[in-house]
């Protein structure tokens, strides 16, 4: 089965006599979209994912990346995985608006209902977006999953969140949030179960349904910003005196009885799932070394007790402090880095990452959990010196010592992760010095090597897939997916990087296999056009014999 095929299996559908009138001549086309915002722009559309369902079932997928014409910030690349090197080679909005447009057309006198989760974010992007290619978004009724509908069939979700609705109807969750295809198809489960539940309830027209609750149109639904669907989890209350704790500052002059009394309050911040735990720790003017080591100490006694997000709360507060540490020399085994890695690097994996009930503040915010991020800093903190020659040095590319160096010498003592996330700064090293295909050889060899960074995997996949060719394809994806199987619940955003790029190679093995055109089908899927065999050949040769008699 291919990753495309994969996106619509085990989606759950739901059939049953008493939903066959509620669907009589219905098709709803579920979108979802991942953007950007430029400085003084609107938010611009970057990846649309398509579902369409007919008959109580999802029948048809389609998502297209698209190439804004503005670059990626690297916060909104946190979130939704697509960078600069992802959108390069994307179409335009313009060239991929009348496959759109055929989704939403309908045809045999059906009814076709547009669904999103906070349908005013989706539909305003999409209005904006087809305006300026000159186009106009067709007006269809709106069914939008945050909207009345749930509340209305007595599912009263404890959030507004897409999980949260998915959870009160006992979906399972969405797998890969910010991704515009999967979030597209976790609608469509949401919509699916909430539309059985209208038939079990005795609703046999939509229509009926929905203008009970004054239900929009795509044009008269009011835009929204994307605030309310990927808002912060609301921090916990923090106690007064706590609050107040915080102008008290570990200063230069503080002795022993000052340390303590300021280790007590970064345990309480711990505790209490603090997000100005990272402040107090950025304003103690302390040597970095002490600093550590007395938050070592306090993460010592928190993870011991198996408290998750109060671990990633003390971890993000530590994240800055590691630039300060020293590079890593000769002597790599007593260096600071190392020796944070080889103390906590099993501790820190084992203890797992944030609960959807209990979350550190980064989590809160939709950024990835520090528990994933850690490594990352150290790693840099470790290359903080790269120069050419260290680049060289960390994993040769040419000659007799290719794919060998300072990488084989970490992972041989244990610090294979670490080693990881070092080869992607050399990576970047050689990329931005003007060296791309050092870079992509790197990758090579990283990957050959046992690397299984999502960052180098997608590089790699790109390089083996920029032919185009069938088994080129083919063995792009295989890295992809042997990547992706050990991502395990790591949020880091190179897992969504690498994602993304096993969709682009599941599209454009779709494409070669058969040209879309923007003639759908029944259930709104592209048909498929024969490439070199045309039905109506335009020249017919002529008989070499005639046949008489």
């Amino acid at each position: 089965m291919s990753r495309r095929d994969s996106l619509v299996a085990g989606t759950g559908v739901r059939r049953s006599v008493a939903a066959a009138p509620l669907w009589a001549g219905l098709r709803l086309v579920v979108i979802d979209t991942e953007t950007i915002q430029p400085p003084g722009q609107p938010h611009r559309l970057v990846s649309l994912g398509v579902v369409t369902c007919r008959e109580a079932r999802i029948t048809g997928t389609w998502s297209t990346l698209v190439n804004a014409g503005f670059p990626v910030d690297d916060r909104t690349a946190e979130v939704h995985g697509l960078t600069d090197d992802v959108l390069a080679d994307a179409p335009g909005f313009a060239s991929v608006a009348d496959t759109l447009l055929a989704h939403l057309e309908p045809r045999d006198g059906e009814t076709v209902v547009l669904v999103a989760h906070q349908a005013g974010f989706d539909v305003g992007v999409l209005r904006r977006e087809l305006a300026a290619a000159g186009r106009e978004l067709p007006e269809l009724p709106v069914l939008d999953t945050m909207g009345r509908l749930p509340a209305a069939l007595g599912v009263r979700p404890e959030g507004r969140s897409l999980d949260k609705l998915l959870t009160a109807l006992g979906e399972a969750p969405n797998p890969a949030p910010h991704d515009a295809v999967q979030d597209a198809l976790a609608t469509a489960r949401a919509v699916l179960a909430l539309l059985s539940r209208a038939a079990d309830a005795g609703h046999e027209q939509l229509a009926a349904l929905l203008a009970e609750m004054d239900a929009p149109t795509t044009a008269t639904v009011k835009e929204t910003g994307p605030g309310s669907r990927r808002t912060a989890a609301p921090a916990p209350a923090l106690p007064d005196s706590h609050v107040a704790g915080h102008a008290q500052l570990l200063g230069q002059r503080g002795g022993r009885r000052a340390l303590t009394s300021w280790r007590a309050a970064v345990a309480e911040c711990a505790n209490l799932r603090c997000s100005y735990l990272a402040d107090r720790v950025a304003a103690a003017d302390r040597p970095v070394d002490e600093l550590l080591h007395t938050l070592a100490g306090v993460l010592d006694e928190v993870s011991a007790a198996g408290d998750i997000a109060g671990s990633a709360t003390l971890v993000g507060a530590m994240l800055p402090r590691f630039a300060a540490l020293p590079p890593v020399k000769r002597s790599y085994k007593t260096a600071p880095p190392m020796r944070f890695d080889t103390e906590w690097g099993a501790r820190l994996d084992a203890l797992g990452r944030c609960s959807s009930r209990d979350r550190c503040p980064a989590c809160r915010r939709d950024e990835p959990c520090p528990l994933d991020l850690w490594r990352w800093h150290l790693a840099r903190a470790a290359l903080s010196d790269l120069t050419e020659n260290t680049a060289k040095g960390f994993l040769h590319t040419n000659g007799a010592g290719a794919g060998t160096g300072v990488y084989d010498r970490w992972t041989r003592t244990g610090h294979q992760a670490l080693a990881d996330e070092a080869v992607w700064f050399v990576y970047e090293f050689w990329r931005d010095h003007g060296q791309p295909a050092r870079a992509t050889q790197l990758a090579g060899y990283a990957w050959r090597t046992g690397c299984r960074h999502p960052r180098i995997a997608e590089a790699h996949a790109a390089a083996i897939a920029a032919p185009g060719r069938a088994p080129d394809l083919a063995a792009a994806e295989a890295v992809c997916t042997t990547a992706l199987a050990t991502r395990s619940s790591a949020t880091a955003p190179g897992w969504r990087v690498l994602a993304t790029r096993a969709d682009l190679i599941a599209g454009r093995q779709a494409r070669l296999a058969s040209l879309a055109v923007t003639v759908l089908d029944a259930n709104g899927n592209p048909t498929a056009r024969r490439r070199h065999h045309p039905v109506a050949p335009k020249r017919q040769r002529p008989l070499r014999f005639s046949r008489t008699g």
